[in-house]
């Protein structure tokens, strides 16, 4: 057993989160046999069974501790830390929920699924000593891409506010056509660099 306690990287801290309250809401629920099970512990990658939990009120610091059963390694989880993580485990609780209640069509999470959408969320950290190396050109690529995206967004609004303006179609007007001047206006602010068709 470790005697201290270690601290959860962020992306097995939110795997972790979601798991267990997801768990929590299955019990609740009165869903006892099909329980979503436990990730792999993040130390030595056994089959976790069962998790102890317990607060610990510390002079400074208020934390949680979570003990891996049978493996017996304990971490620690403070308030902090699951704030940073609290956006995204309530953004894949409301997915798994959306997918249990047969929205979305889609087939309910395994926990492998949960930890690989918590490492594309959140990322594995860089191991210890290593450089992560800045690729300048993505970086360079990455912002234009991301000016290109909020000029479309802005030429789009832009569309929108004159077509509020403007009211809907005289009366007289052939809808369909007034659709069609529309549409190739939405395609113009979409695509502007487009040669127009003669």
């Amino acid at each position: 057993m470790s005697d201290s306690p270690q601290p959860l990287p962020d992306a097995d801290l939110l795997a972790w989160s979601v798991v267990l309250e997801y768990r929590a809401q299955q019990q609740r629920d009165r869903i006892a046999i099909l329980l979503l099970p436990f990730p792999p512990c993040p130390t030595c990658g056994e089959t976790v069974l069962s998790v102890e939990s317990s607060r610990s009120f510390q002079r400074d610091l208020d934390s949680q501790r979570l003990i891996m059963r049978p493996c017996e390694h304990v971490y620690a989880v403070t308030d902090d830390d699951i704030q940073r993580v609290q956006g995204h485990a309530g953004d894949m609780l409301s997915a798994m929920r959306a997918v249990d209640n047969g929205w979305g069509g889609e087939r309910a999470w395994t926990t492998a699924e949960v930890a690989q959408q918590a490492e594309a969320r959140i990322g594995k950290p860089a191991p210890v000593g290593s450089d992560p190396g800045v690729d300048r050109q993505a970086v360079v690529v990455l912002s234009a891409l991301h000016r290109s995206a909020e000029s479309d967004v802005s030429r789009v609004s832009a569309l929108y506010e004159r077509w509020v303006k403007a009211g809907p179609p005289p009366l007289g007007t052939s809808l369909s056509r007034w659709w069609d001047r529309r549409l190739i206006e939405l395609h113009d602010a979409i695509n502007p660099t487009e040669e127009k068709p003669r």
